[in-house]
């Protein structure tokens, strides 16, 4: 007689339904935490921009550096304004008593939680030390309220927290 061996071939509706919720699964949590990757990236770059901006200004602060106006006869210093409302970060040269902005910087992926209103920044020869009072900025990444804060001592180089929630 027949020996009627009757094999299943494929998957029932179950099981393909429980790999499927589970690559769902995996794939939004890797989903998440690539978009939290992402945004602490551009936190880090806006704050490299920003650190590097205001390291530039000493620089050529203490090297008296007149290239932007090679007419120059009575250097007095470099400005930094640091608008939060355009996100902008403006360095300006000023000799003869005249100002002239040089740079102008857009801040793209953060916003400033500090200064609330825009600040200046006076960076004067020899030492490229600024004449204000010590700021501290912190940008904030809005998308997973984290913060970072950058200290401007008058004349050390700026200080950079690491990143915290705000």
């Amino acid at each position: 007689m027949f020996n009627k061996h009757h094999f299943n071939n494929g998957f029932s509706l179950i099981e393909l339904v429980v790999v499927i919720s589970i690559i769902a699964i995996v794939t939004g949590a890797s989903v998440n935490v690539y978009k939290n990757s992402v945004n602490e990236r551009r936190l880090t770059t806006d704050v490299k921009l920003v650190s590097s901006i205001i390291e530039e200004t000493k620089q050529k602060a203490r090297a008296r550096d007149v290239s932007p106006d090679t007419n120059c006869t009575n250097f007095q210093s470099y400005n930094l304004i640091i608008n939060p409302t355009t996100k902008t970060i403006s360095q300006l040269f000023l000799c003869d008593g005249n100002s002239q902005t040089i740079a102008e910087y857009q801040i793209e992926n953060t916003v400033f939680e500090q200064p609330t209103s825009t600040i200046g920044l006076t960076f004067i020869s020899p030492t490229g030390e600024h004449t204000s009072p010590e700021p501290t900025l912190i940008l904030k990444n809005l998308s997973t309220n984290t913060c970072v804060s950058i200290e401007i001592p008058q004349i050390q180089t700026v200080i950079v927290s690491d990143p915290f929630s705000c």
